[in-house]
């Protein structure tokens, strides 16, 4: 078989699913989505797909590494997935200042659609990647607004999408392991080495309760940010290590929340 035969086939194979970047060319037949498991399920055990690349194992971003996406929902209609980063990938302040925030004007969604957009993803990879009207709804029993619908690459869930996708709501006081994940190495020893010494213990563990079992807390569960506005104007809800959606939130310039970035892709 000569060489040019050789790249031909090689490109057939690399067009079968996304790219070469997709973790064991998963048929999408038969590929898992987020309800196809338990609410007990650890993260590590959720089948994943690879999809561009990012600092994971490095305290710099020098090394970059593949990016696991779990599938939160298939659309065989319009034959696009919904992906979720499977663990915290990151963590970075919702707003940079603690004033009154939005999605629309955050510095987050500016960080993940310009920054993060960029760095991780190749032409091919970005032409897979749907552009999507993100839903921004005022909720009447925080009496916060909202802000404006957007439309992003990259956004992270709301309240009602992550409860959607994970039944993880704040009246769930068990906790749903399925919607809880912990950081890599570099979203919690990277660049947040210039933080203070409790702002990065604070990365690692987040104990807010005494647990009667920690047999699963051997990964340090983190909190990670969605994108509804909290109690306060200046607050934003949070998934907190056990799972469940803490609809009050944090306040959105804190520095040891996790990011766990969403988006449509064609495939």
């Amino acid at each position: 078989m000569n060489n040019k035969i050789k790249t031909i086939l090689l490109i057939l194979m690399c067009t079968t699913l996304f790219s070469c970047n997709v973790k064991n060319n998963i048929d999408i037949s038969s590929i898992k989505t987020i309800s196809d498991y338990s609410e007990n399920t650890f993260v590590d055990d959720i089948e994943s797909l690879n999809f561009g690349k990012y600092p994971k194992n490095s305290k710099t971003d020098e090394k970059i590494e593949p990016i696991e996406w779990i599938i939160l929902e298939n659309d065989v209609e319009n034959k696009k997935l919904l992906l979720m980063s499977k663990y915290i990938i990151d963590s970075e302040m919702f707003n940079k200042e603690n004033v009154s925030t939005t999605w629309e004007k955050s510095s987050i969604r500016e960080w993940l659609n310009k920054t993060f957009y960029e760095l991780t993803f190749d032409r091919d990879e970005k032409e897979k990647i749907i552009e999507t009207e993100v839903l921004n709804n005022d909720d009447a029993n925080m009496l916060t607004i909202a802000g404006n619908n957007t439309r992003d690459y990259i956004f992270l869930l709301n309240i009602e999408e992550s409860n959607k996708y994970f039944n993880n709501s704040s009246d769930n006081v068990n906790g749903i392991k399925l919607a809880a994940t912990y950081g890599t190495y570099f979203s919690k020893e990277g660049k947040n080495t210039k933080y203070s010494k409790s702002g990065r213990n604070r990365l690692k563990v987040m104990r807010d309760y005494k647990l009667t079992d920690n047999t699963w807390w051997a990964k340090e569960y983190n909190y990670y940010w969605l994108r509804s506005i909290g109690n306060e104007q200046n607050k934003v809800a949070v998934v907190n290590p056990f799972g469940i959606i803490n609809i009050e939130g944090e306040i959105a310039d804190s520095i040891y929340i996790g990011v766990r970035p969403c988006m449509w892709v064609k495939y």
